[in-house]
């Protein structure tokens, strides 16, 4: 979620690959606008189109849990 300076929201999810080498990316996804009050202004689906930057801020939260990797005591 991205909060603006009136207050409005925007929530995005979505799924897709990224291959920041190549500079590839398939990728879709939903949003939803909404007012300050959580009124639902508008919703809709995104798709990527092209890979114009990566930055790799480290892995996800979460990542190692999903790949079911155990942690050493």
């Amino acid at each position: 979620m991205a909060p603006a300076a009136n207050g409005d929201t925007i929530e995005i999810s979505g799924a897709g690959t990224l291959n920041a080498s190549s500079r590839s990316i398939t990728a879709a996804g939903a949003f939803t606008h909404k007012n300050s009050t959580g009124e639902i202004l508008e919703t809709g689906i995104w798709t990527t189109s092209e890979l114009l930057s990566f930055k790799s801020y480290g892995i996800a939260p979460g990542a190692l849990l999903r790949q079911k990797q155990k942690f050493k005591t």
